[in-house]
């Protein structure tokens, strides 16, 4: 048998290690792109279910539920958790003693809200039968994930986006 008739098969190191090279800064870039998705990904969650909470208690307010305007207290405190309570009957929420709590929403991870700033108060009311709120202005709450912020306004009218 003749050696220049001999077949080789296989790979060289050098092609592996091409390969592999390749793989990794796939791999490093990828990385990093899935990270920022994972973060909007958990903003939107959160975004999400503070509109659905608040259409909920404006829907509550729509059709007299309790016989009561229903509202949504978004509180961020100097210190501790940031949390929104549903409430109703629903006044202001700095009135102590006008409402009874019926849901208490803490935000999740190291969502932290922007727009009550520390140490105050944003009260959302829904009047009854019209769903409209009781500013005359729109109403916004911002949210903060990794410097990423959200916001969710309120309009006069009741509509939430």
């Amino acid at each position: 048998m003749n050696s220049s008739n001999k077949l080789t098969r296989g790979f060289t190191l050098f092609e592996v290690l091409m390969v592999l090279v390749i793989i990794g800064i796939i791999s490093v870039t990828g990385s990093g792109y899935y990270t920022n998705i994972v973060k909007d990904l958990d903003l939107s969650v959160v975004a999400e279910n503070i509109i659905f909470d608040l259409k909920a208690a404006q829907a509550k307010a729509m059709t007299g539920e309790s016989g009561e305007r229903w509202g949504v207290c978004f509180r961020n405190p100097s210190s501790g958790s940031d949390v929104y309570e549903i409430v109703s009957p629903a006044s202001t929420c700095t009135e102590s003693g006008s409402s009874t709590v019926k849901t208490t929403v803490y935000l999740q991870g190291a969502t932290v809200f922007e727009v009550p700033a520390a140490g105050t108060t944003v009260s959302v009311v829904f009047n009854k039968i019209t769903g409209a709120t009781q500013s005359a202005v729109d109403q916004t709450i911002r949210i903060v994930l990794n410097n990423q912020p959200r916001t969710i306004t309120i309009t006069p009218i009741g509509r939430i986006y």
